[in-house]
């Protein structure tokens, strides 16, 4: 930490010396001691705040953004609190890139807490650091200052702006079994069972096999028949931004929604195909970047529900080769639709010769309206499929 002087300071200690040096030359001793007190008070103060306030440490602060991660249209809130038995310095400032300060509310200090807080609302999706923070403190005669810091931050995650997806139909499957979303639900007969147990979930009884034994009997496993879904993002590197943000935003929508029906959802875009959570997928669409999107598709999807969401810019149009042929991995009970964002007819006949039903939605077309449309689609073939 530097100890710097203010311009007062600088103004000071030279009328001083200019004060000493003219009583000299017209021999004043009270002009001189005038000279002297201020220079002494200069160098005092300076001399005082180097070794005492300028080497205070700032109280230990944890910094905590909730929630973290949020997603692009929310906001988190930021709390900096200091450790047990401290107390936050008011002057404290906070560190935040550019993009993020523009956008970014000051909350008022809460009753009998230390803490300071904020509000912020990322603007774009993608991720950032907060901090350090840091305070500017003066010397007792206002006329030196440092700066103490922080060093400690953190990361926070924006991820994609998502909507509801309801694509519920009150379609049957093979069973009659009804399935919000109108896609096949996992069959019974794929799982194996056991004897039931005292203390099982009688949602899990097999009551077909119960039926034939004259017992109960349970399921031992989940079954496994189309409980998978797959969403494939694939978007030119010269699509405008509005476009690309809003495949984006589409494929982590649809992701939350299956997800919420129970699916295992595996997600192909930056050139690789990623398993997991809902969320670490939103974590890489948090991320993902123009020249990644581009990339083309890794692997086919398997079995179960598959979505494809094709952006195409101003350059040329789609190849048949750089699209998924779902005819290869999945079966007639599976579904296969894609989302093609594109103003040519064109592009959604490329990717409807490779074995997708297709839903081509032209610019401009808001989120909300996209995912509409989506489902309607989706459960306009799930009754295709059934009548």
């Amino acid at each position: 930490m530097a100890v710097r002087p203010l311009t007062r300071t600088v103004v000071l200690g030279i009328a001083g010396v200019l004060c000493v040096g003219v009583a000299w030359a017209v021999d004043s001793p009270p002009a001189a001691g005038v000279g002297v007190m201020l220079v002494a008070a200069v160098l005092i103060d300076g001399l005082r705040f180097a070794v005492v306030e300028a080497r205070r440490p700032l109280a230990r602060l944890t910094r905590s953004a909730h929630p973290n991660p949020c997603s692009v249209g929310q906001s988190m809130t930021v709390r900096l609190v200091p450790g047990a038995g401290a107390e936050v310095d008011s002057s404290v400032e906070e560190t935040l890139p550019g993009e993020l300060s523009r956008h970014v509310t000051i909350r008022p200090p809460e009753r009998g807490s230390a803490a300071l807080a904020y509000d912020v609302s990322p603007p774009r999706r993608g991720r950032w650091v907060l901090g350090p923070c840091f305070v500017t403190r003066f010397s007792s005669l206002g006329l030196w200052w440092c700066r103490v810091v922080d060093t400690s931050t953190n990361g926070i995650t924006a991820w994609p702006r998502t909507v509801p997806l309801d694509a519920s139909v009150p379609a049957r499957d093979r069973e009659g079994l009804v399935g919000r979303t109108g896609y096949v639900q996992p069959h019974q007969d794929n799982a194996t069972v056991r004897a039931y147990n005292p203390g099982d979930d009688l949602r899990r009884v097999h009551w077909r096999s119960s039926a034939r034994q004259g017992d109960l009997m349970t399921r031992a496993e989940e079954p496994t028949d189309t409980e998978h879904a797959w969403v494939g993002v694939t978007i030119s590197s010269s699509a405008p931004s509005s476009r690309r943000e809003l495949a984006i935003s589409l494929a982590a929508s649809w992701a939350l929604e299956m997800e919420a029906e129970g699916y295992a959802v595996d997600m192909a875009c930056g050139g690789e195909t990623h398993h997991g959570t809902v969320h670490s997928h939103l974590d890489h669409l948090a991320v993902l970047s123009n020249q990644a999107a581009a990339e083309p598709l890794p692997v086919s999807p398997g079995e179960g529900v598959a979505l494809l969401i094709a952006a195409r810019g101003s350059a040329r149009a789609f190849s048949v080769e750089s699209m998924l042929r779902p005819a290869q991995g999945l079966t007639s009970r599976s579904v296969a639709l894609a989302v093609v964002l594109s103003d040519s007819e064109t592009d959604a006949q490329t990717v409807r010769s490779a074995g997708w039903d297709v839903l081509r939605l032209e610019e401009p077309v808001t989120l909300e309206e996209a995912a509409s449309r989506l489902a309607r689609f989706s459960v306009s073939l799930r009754t295709a499929g059934v009548a």
